[in-house]
């Protein structure tokens, strides 16, 4: 079956320069670097707000994001794309002691871990240099968590990120607003998946984005981007299951690399989860004339098995 994909791929590629179609490559990975921890465990749970606060805290400092977001990255050393794009980019900040007062804005300063640094720094080491071509604040909030005997203010960002290779032209980079995803917590619900952020990257304007499996509006929120978006467009996207990448994929005029290449609904990422899902987080896809996939693949957890992405070839006519 590989062999004969493999063969595939080839003879696409051969039939575009046989045809006298001539265009420009791109590599487009998308990839999500996983914050550790459910944000469910905030709202669900034994004890108070703060403890449970103070609980889904240590458990995502115990998994040592900013370590993994530098091993992810080892995955990208041979690909070396020309854009990537990340979510779930992680950013903890503390106050202490605690200050905060219900409705008052995040002001929490002194920065406990982030990704995107370790992430860049592993990347540069291997002798490949990004920059930030778009960034959008998907969440940020702060509240009083129970750490041992302290209450410690915590500020909680997310970011999704399209990094561009160094020398690739950006334009007209920008965040658009979506309808946020809300985790119940007493009373004063706390967002996520709040904004996408869009950037016109070697003349292709290219849209990353993530939405939860259990969101009920995540098919509302993707029709709105989409609706935002030029006529012709790459998304690069961490989506939660089967349903929600068909929200993506089955869009009009929209091709989903991995079923146009692979033929199949099968997972781009994960394995089927406890609900039956047939898991599709990652989606890579492009609507309008001239974007044609040459490629696509799983990128390879050779070094921690939570995290996978997709990178595909495009070509641009």
């Amino acid at each position: 079956m590989r062999y004969a994909l493999s063969l595939a791929l080839i003879l696409l590629a051969l039939s575009a320069c046989d045809s006298g179609v001539e265009g420009e490559r791109l590599t487009i990975t998308t990839l999500n670097l996983d914050r550790g921890a459910a944000a469910s465990a905030i709202a669900q749970g034994d004890g108070s707000a703060a403890q449970r606060l103070g609980t889904w805290y240590g458990s995502v400092r115990a998994s040592d994001p900013a370590s993994r977001a530098g091993r992810a990255a080892l995955q990208l050393a041979d690909v070396a794309p020309d854009v990537i794009a990340l979510q779930e980019v992680l950013t903890v900040r503390s106050d202490y002691p605690s200050d905060w007062t219900p409705g008052s804005e995040p002001n929490a300063e002194t920065v406990q871990f982030e990704t995107l640094t370790p992430f860049l720094d592993s990347l540069r080491a291997r002798g490949l240099a990004y920059t930030v071509a778009a960034e959008a604040t998907t969440s940020d909030w702060e509240r009083p968590a129970q750490i041992g005997a302290a209450t410690v203010d915590l500020r909680v960002q997310e970011r999704v990120v399209l990094l561009v290779r160094d020398g690739l032209p950006v334009e007209d980079a920008r965040v658009v607003p979506l309808a946020p995803r809300e985790v119940a917590y007493e009373g004063a619900p706390v967002a996520f998946d709040a904004a996408a952020a869009v950037a016109q990257i070697a003349d292709v304007p290219i849209a990353t984005f993530q939405r939860s499996a259990d969101d009920p509006g995540a098919a509302t929120a993707t029709a709105s981007l989409l609706e935002l978006l030029p006529a012709t467009a790459v998304l690069a996207a961490h989506v939660g299951d089967a349903s929600a990448s068909e929200t993506v994929a089955g869009a009009e005029t929209f091709t989903d690399a991995w079923e146009y290449l692979v033929g199949a609904p099968g997972p781009t990422c994960c394995a089927t989860d406890a609900r039956g899902h047939d898991r599709r987080a990652d989606i890579i896809a492009s609507r309008g004339d001239g974007l044609l996939f040459l490629d696509v693949r799983r990128l390879a957890p050779t070094v921690n098995a939570s995290f996978r992405g997709v990178w595909a070839d495009l070509l641009i006519q």
